[in-house]
């Protein structure tokens, strides 16, 4: 008797399948240059291997699915879930669900019902549990982000002695050291507040006045 889940390990390799097809075609490759970039990465797969996924081979495994990613430069969500993403699509055996949602999932993004046993509410809390640190990270990520586009822009304009500015920067400093608290990381940081001074771009000193944000009763 053909295990529950035979149909549904088939139908992810198809997908998976075309969506390799369809990268390597579009970067104008054949299946032998596929080959030698996944061999340049460490992790050789034969040619006829690659036709073979390509065609729906019944399975494949996780490594085939990274250096793939890798050698097509995609990620591999993109290639187990490629789009249309307001489509439906088994995620799990017998549990559909939009394609979107199904990539937020399998991303450590977002948490959906299709991927709970039993109570629903407990299938939250603990994906929620699971994935925190990560969680973090992102934010972590983000806020470096946002507070270098906050000095790119301030330097830009020439607004060093802006004082809304210096309180961005402040705030995203504030944020990024409770983050790195959390993830037990990383050092307290000092707002880096910069000037022009003749014709140079130059740091401000730690002691200098201007690092305090306004409204400081110590500035």
């Amino acid at each position: 008797m053909a295990n529950i889940g035979d149909a549904w390990h088939a139908a992810t390799s198809k997908r998976v399948g075309t969506a390799v097809a369809g990268h390597r075609k579009r970067l104008g490759m054949t299946a032998q240059q596929l080959a030698q970039r996944c061999a340049e990465l460490g992790a050789p797969i034969h040619r006829t291997t690659i036709t073979k996924i390509e065609n729906g081979r019944p399975r494949f495994d996780l490594g085939e699915l990274i250096v793939l990613a890798a050698a097509l430069s995609t990620t591999p969500v993109t290639l187990l879930y490629p789009g249309p993403y307001e489509n439906e699509v088994e995620v799990l055996p017998g549990r559909e669900a939009p394609e979107f949602q199904a990539a937020q999932w399998f991303s450590g993004i977002e948490w959906h019902s299709f991927a709970s046993i039993g109570d629903s509410r407990e299938g939250s809390a603990g994906w929620l549990a699971a994935t925190e640190r990560l969680g973090l990270w992102r934010q972590l990520a983000e806020q470096k982000m946002l507070r270098n586009k906050a000095v790119v822009r301030m330097i830009s304009d020439e607004r060093t002695d802006d004082v809304a500015s210096r309180e961005l920067i402040a705030m995203h400093d504030r944020v990024i050291d409770d983050l790195e608290a959390q993830l037990g990381i990383g050092n307290p940081t000092s707002s880096d507040v910069y000037e022009y001074r003749d014709g140079q771009l130059r740091r401000l000193d730690d002691d200098d006045p201007r690092r305090q944000p306004a409204g400081d009763p110590d500035a």
